[in-house]
């Protein structure tokens, strides 16, 4: 990939694929640079309450992914996420939520280390080291563990 356009494209068609998803339509993209860019959904970015209506990415039973990523895309056409948040929420309220952050967190005064990469399962806190992850990877997680 050379352009941001065809990353947004190849998103489509990874979320296409997927056969899980059922509305797409809050799929959102801007345009940083040619090379640039964010894609979220719902266009409106925070998390999802305990509860919420669906909001992101609708599922086949009212499950829903809420994500921003941005991407840079390299002249060698390596795509590089600057950072992510991907908040996969089911109808009973439990979730799970991938982060990435433009660079670890530290608040010195409170001793918390936020590690760059990290997983939240059903709560805000523990905060798991994880590698870094992808739209792909996510949809194929949720697929593998909701939907076979």
């Amino acid at each position: 990939m050379k352009h941001f356009s065809e990353y947004y494209r190849w998103a489509l068609g990874v979320i296409d694929k997927s056969g899980i998803v059922q509305d797409r339509s809050s799929l959102h993209r801007q345009y940083v640079s040619r090379t640039e860019g964010i894609v979220r959904a719902p266009k409106a970015g925070g998390f999802a309450k305990p509860g919420a209506s669906p909001a992101g990415l609708i599922f086949i039973d009212d499950a829903f992914l809420r994500f921003e990523e941005r991407i840079v895309i390299e002249r060698d056409g390596t795509i590089f996420h600057v950072f992510y948040t991907y908040h996969y929420q089911q109808p009973n309220g439990w979730y799970f939520r991938y982060d990435k952050l433009e660079s670890p967190f530290k608040d010195l005064a409170k001793t918390v280390i936020e590690p760059q990469c990290h997983l939240h399962v059903a709560q805000n806190a523990p905060r798991f080291n994880t590698n870094a992850t992808n739209l792909a990877e996510v949809l194929d997680l949720i697929k593998h563990n909701s939907y076979t």
